[in-house]
């Protein structure tokens, strides 16, 4: 039995990004309007000078790109004959992170908290020998590998994760309550 899930981003990273979004275009253009306003109060000629609009249309473009990518951002964990995929483009080019087997110790099926771990969501790096690809489950599996590492991946199908993995012949211990 092969298990695939497609994770979307969650709801509140996109808030977040198109509240920053919204909020540093807003401020930037009322900094730009006042110096406008400032600068035509007390200039004796005409001033058509667009130059300080051009900040605002830069930083407009800037945080679109980066909520646009947010938006199409997809985690896709795959549990598969040769191992556990996991790739999340547009950061992964290619086929991903492929976590073989055989390089498996032990997987364990718990509660992820993005935050308290990690210090938020996507490809991240804990201190210490732990990584993980945190996207929009509030459970996931933690992978303790053979040379030491633990990669963490969210889940949003744990029952098809499980499935999939006791298939295999894993043996998964459940700290989800």
């Amino acid at each position: 039995m092969t298990h695939h899930e497609v994770q979307k981003p969650p709801r509140i990273v996109l808030y977040v990004v198109l509240g920053a979004m919204l909020f540093s275009v807003l401020f930037t253009g009322g900094i730009v309007t006042l110096l406008e306003y400032d600068q035509r109060s007390h200039a004796t000629a005409a001033h058509d000078d667009f130059a300080p609009w051009i900040t605002v249309f830069i930083q407009f473009l800037i945080t679109g790109t980066i909520a646009v990518i947010m938006w199409f951002t997809r985690l896709h964990v795959t549990i598969a004959d040769e191992g556990i995929r996991i790739k999340m483009p547009p950061f992964h080019l290619g086929g991903g992170r492929l976590i073989v087997w055989s390089d498996i110790q032990s997987i364990t099926l718990r509660k992820v908290s993005p935050f308290g771990e990690f210090g938020g969501w996507g490809i991240r790096w804990n201190l210490g020998n732990r990584m993980g690809y945190v996207w929009n489950g509030k459970q996931g599996m933690e992978l303790a590998l053979k040379n030491g590492k633990r990669v963490v991946v969210t889940l949003t199908d744990l029952q098809g994760a499980r499935a999939a993995l006791q298939d295999r012949g894993m043996d998964v211990v459940e700290t989800i309550s």
